[in-house]
């Protein structure tokens, strides 16, 4: 399977991060630039998946407000 990072933003703003086909907690590592560009996290879980070496995790963000480019 080839390594994806999905992000989905709803209309309220929430992102939406998950990602597939990574091992173990190489998703974590992959994803660390979008956490930390998006702002706090308001949850993170891992699938049983993460646990046998091939991980979908699904992260949910508000958007950092005080944040300015």
């Amino acid at each position: 399977m080839n390594q994806q990072i999905i992000i989905e933003i709803s209309t309220d703003g929430t992102a939406r991060v998950r990602t597939e086909g990574f091992h173990g907690s190489s998703c974590i590592n992959a994803s660390k630039f979008i956490e930390q560009s998006l702002g706090a996290v308001e949850r993170s879980q891992c699938t049983s998946d993460y646990f046998n070496c091939q991980s979908i995790s699904s992260n949910s963000y508000q958007p950092n407000e005080n944040k300015h480019e």
